[in-house]
């Protein structure tokens, strides 16, 4: 039989079986053995190990991503929200005065009053010097004495006696007059009385009650009084003609003197008068009065300053009223009205309570260029000492319930300047802004940026992105 030798390593194999060759003659029985336990070893422990492979094979990574956050949602709803028209302003007084000085070139002498004092109307709020006016004011009062009495001897050259008597004249005619119109009055009376005698005796002939005889009697009677008040009111002519006469030589008495003097001596008069009244309107001008009742706020001059005319001395708030000023949009003018109560609260105080105030006036013009108007509100004086003319306050109006789109406050968050809510939908949430309105305790109104129905983050919204994934809470909805 043909025997097929190949020799590979330190063995030869033939049909045979495997030989030793020259070169593994070297090897004993006992290093077979041991390769041959090898390779039963690795036939038995590799099928072992590869079927525990891929028992303990680590499973393959999920499709489905964590969660970051438990969150808490709530349908986005319509409810009723009280609205609100958001008013911003100043404190100022209803009619801030300013005080001037009239007079120029006078020292300060003395000032009565400080910032933050109630005055009256009238009060002296400072003196200024007036020595040199009060000196001139006194030659111009004598000069004015001298030319009046020119004047009196100009006007009444006539004695003093005879001025007497023709003044007494006259007193004597006019009470002539006046017993002739009480005499005509007292005859009116008796005749109207014997006019309605004899008119009710003419009634009674006419059935018999009475004669003849009696009726012409009454008749008789009221005749005699209406001859006796002819006569009256013909003395009454007489006694008026005297008084006129006498009246009109008093009148001739008293303007004795030529005409022409007279003038002249009027008009000293009247010059030297207005003298002295321009003296003391100046010396009134050095006692800085109050114009109205109020409250001083500023004070600008102090002692020993020399005033200039129409130099500020004073501010003050007039009949202490205090009211706040606000620019609304023109959109906002249609919203408010005059009567209408506003809430104002000061961001600068804490521990003020809410102020309320009343529109007392909107402006009939808007400023073109910033295209806002001026709202006047009063509001209570005894605010005073918190808030100061100057104090900037917020406040609110309230226009009544609507019925609006509205989430709970917690849902709304602030980003980068701007409102936005985190929308829950399919174990995601997305990042949406929204633009808001009215806010009460517990929501807050949404004008644009969410639909009814839609599920919003109420609690861990604060922690979250865009496009995170979540988990609801057990309690899904928040109330």
């Amino acid at each position: 039989m043909k025997q097929t030798i190949e020799k590979e390593g330190d063995f030869t194999h033939d049909s045979q079986g495997l030989k030793s060759t020259g070169a593994s003659q070297g090897w004993s029985s006992s290093r077979i053995a041991k390769v041959s336990g090898i390779v039963i070893f690795l036939l038995i422990v590799v099928p072992v190990g590869f079927r525990l492979f891929k028992q303990f094979k680590p499973a393959p990574p999920s499709t489905t991503a964590q969660a970051v956050l438990t969150v808490a949602c709530a349908p986005v709803q319509y409810r009723q929200v009280e609205k609100h028209l958001q008013i911003a302003g100043t404190v100022w007084a209803w009619d801030p005065l300013t005080i001037g000085c009239e007079a120029s070139g006078l020292r300060v002498e003395s000032v009565n009053v400080d910032e933050g004092h109630f005055v009256k109307k009238g009060q002296v709020l400072a003196v200024l010097n007036s020595s040199i006016l009060e000196a001139q004011l006194l030659q111009q009062k004598a000069e004015l004495a001298r030319s009046k009495g020119s004047l009196a001897i100009a006007i009444q050259p006539n004695r003093s006696m005879d001025l007497l008597r023709i003044k007494a004249r006259v007193q004597e005619t006019k009470a002539v007059v006046k017993q002739e119109e009480a005499n005509i009055a007292r005859v009116k009376a008796d005749l109207d009385y014997a006019r309605s005698t004899t008119n009710r005796y003419r009634e009674l002939g006419k059935v018999g009650a009475v004669s003849q005889q009696d009726l012409e009697n009454k008749e008789s009677i009221q005749k005699a009084k209406e001859a006796e008040l002819t006569n009256n009111e013909q003395r009454l002519q007489a006694a008026t003609f005297s008084r006129d006469q006498a009246i009109e030589n008093m009148k001739m008495a008293n303007e004795g003197g030529r005409k022409e003097d007279i003038d002249i001596a009027k008009a000293n008069v009247a010059a030297e008068e207005a003298d002295v009244k321009h003296t003391e309107a100046l010396l009134n001008q050095t006692r800085i009065k109050a114009p109205c009742d109020g409250y001083i706020v500023k004070r600008m001059i102090h002692i020993g300053d020399t005033v200039v005319q129409n130099e500020d001395c004073f501010q003050m708030v007039r009949d202490n009223r205090l009211e706040v000023r606000a620019q609304l949009p023109e959109p906002d003018l249609g919203k408010i009205k005059i009567g209408q109560k506003v809430m104002f609260v000061s961001n600068a105080t804490q521990n003020t309570k809410e102020v309320e105030g009343t529109v007392r006036e909107i402006s009939p013009m808007i400023d073109q260029q910033t295209r806002l108007a001026t709202c006047r509100i009063d509001i209570p004086f005894d605010i005073y000492k918190k808030w100061l003319p100057g104090t900037f306050v917020s406040g609110k109006v309230n226009l009544g319930a609507v019925r609006v789109l509205a989430v709970p406050s917690t849902a709304v968050l602030s980003r980068d300047g701007r409102s936005v809510v985190f929308v829950y939908e399919n174990n995601r949430v997305y990042q949406r802004p929204v633009v808001t309105g009215e806010r009460t305790e517990q929501f807050i109104a949404i004008e644009s940026g969410l639909k009814e129905n839609e599920q919003v983050v109420t609690v861990g919204g604060g922690f979250l992105k865009d496009n995170d994934p979540v988990r609801l809470s057990e309690n899904k909805q928040s109330k």
